[in-house]
């Protein structure tokens, strides 16, 4: 009731829904759907301020015992419903100890509506990594920026080069062409 109207993303697979089950779910299965909402993978507030997230490799961050434990997901719900734009993300983000109790880890892409982006990473020290955009776009894939920055990424690259040919600027059906492009497995 206190935080921005926002839409989101969640595969409700986390909630034990699959292609069988869904078709006629149990009182269990549509009463797990509450859940939902405190569970986004990716989503966008009445301000524009948009995160999504992508798999990377699995490590443990240590916990600062200052700051409250939020869960990877858990902030995405916080993001969208107390921040206006990156800047304000941030610093949410940094104010706790983002945790992957279970699942893949992820790491975020923010964007707002002034042209603002940022790929945050949570470090094994448990600190955050920021890594703002330097050009009116900023790509993410499932690569670690601040573990393996000299590790070339062709899925990076090449979504780097088409944007810059485009100087940043894609239809949608030019978008999805080039997310169609650099699709691997499940992304």
């Amino acid at each position: 009731d206190d935080g921005y109207a926002s839409v989101t993303v969640v595969d409700i697979a986390y909630l034990g829904f699959d292609e069988d089950n869904a078709k006629d779910p149990s009182w269990y299965l549509k009463l797990r759907l509450w859940l939902a909402p405190a569970i986004p993978f990716e989503g966008i507030n009445e301000h524009g301020l948009t995160l999504a997230t992508a798999s990377v490799p699995n490590l443990d961050p240590k916990r600062d015992p200052a700051k409250e434990d939020m869960l990877c997901l858990g902030i995405i719900r916080v993001v969208l419903d107390k921040a206006r734009n990156v800047e304000e993300a941030l610093t949410l983000m940094q104010s706790y100890n983002i945790t992957f109790p279970s699942g893949p880890n992820v790491h975020y892409l923010l964007a707002d509506c002034e042209g603002n982006a940022a790929v945050v990473e949570v470090l094994a020290d448990g600190s955050l990594a920021i890594f703002r955009n330097t050009e009116p776009w900023h790509v993410a894939t499932n690569h670690y920026l601040a573990t393996n920055p000299d590790k070339k990424c062709f899925r990076m690259e090449r979504c780097n080069k088409v944007l810059g040919q485009a100087k940043g600027k894609l239809t949608a059906d030019e978008a999805m062409d080039l997310l169609e492009r650099v699709r691997i497995g499940c992304t």
